[in-house]
């Protein structure tokens, strides 16, 4: 496990500029200038560059309860704080949904709740006639344009809602930050960072393709690990 502190120090290590002895800079990620200044910056845009490769990364999926009152629409804002998208469970790739239980009870009285998209939602019969004074345990749910869950129904008690969800993208900030990928993929944010300071120098073209091999051979094993595999 590498934190942003360590990662800055290998980048530096291997990348040997500025006047300290390679590796032994910067001895803090803040208030840099100069080399230093944009080693940091390097880092932090590999971080972010991996992070945005991909949609279906593994290591950025999270799940979390949110505990709700008797509402129908559930605000973005109640949801966690890192909430990017929701990753509904899905058996099939076809049925998704997430889940709910009567808050107190034991997690097999949980209950699935069927997604559907807003599309087919909006103005339709989940919101119309009868349906639009339902109360009772939800049985479908759709996510409103503002990241908010809206239900079929007006929940009679307070419910615990079961989410599966994309976190926003995580930054790099003090020494002691740790990446939220893998400990075994670390190495790939230091290959990514260097082709960034190959690329702002002249005369380094034959490094700028030696970290770029390097970054894919690390990004090869992170796709084979962190992303799904396809179904059949």
């Amino acid at each position: 496990m590498a934190t942003f502190l360590e990662l800055c120090k290998d980048v530096h290590r291997i990348a040997r500029i500025g006047e300290d002895p390679p590796g032994t800079a910067p001895e803090t990620v803040v208030g840099q200038e100069g080399v230093l200044f944009e080693v940091i910056n390097w880092v932090q845009d590999a971080y972010r560059d991996i992070q945005e490769d991909q949609r279906d990364w593994a290591f950025r999926e999270r799940s979390a309860t949110v505990t709700i009152g008797t509402v129908r629409t559930v605000d973005a804002l109640l949801l966690p704080d890192d909430y990017e998208a929701l990753r509904p469970f899905t058996a099939d790739f076809r049925h998704r949904n997430i889940l709910v239980a009567p808050t107190g009870t034991a997690p097999s009285a949980s209950q699935p709740v069927w997604f559907i998209e807003w599309e087919d939602w909006r103005g339709g019969r989940y919101e119309r006639g009868q349906a639009a004074g339902a109360t009772g345990m939800p049985g479908y749910f759709t996510v409103m344009p503002d990241g908010a869950l809206r239900f079929d129904r007006t929940p009679d008690a307070p419910l615990d809602i079961i989410i599966a969800y994309r976190r926003s993208v995580h930054e790099l900030l003090a020494d002691s930050d740790v990446p939220i990928l893998p400990p075994q993929h670390h190495q790939a944010i230091v290959w990514r960072a260097l082709m960034s300071y190959a690329d702002s120098r002249e005369k380094t073209q034959e490094s700028y393709q030696k970290w770029e091999r390097r970054r894919n051979q690390a990004m090869a094993r992170l796709y084979r690990e962190q992303l799904p595999e396809l179904g059949f």
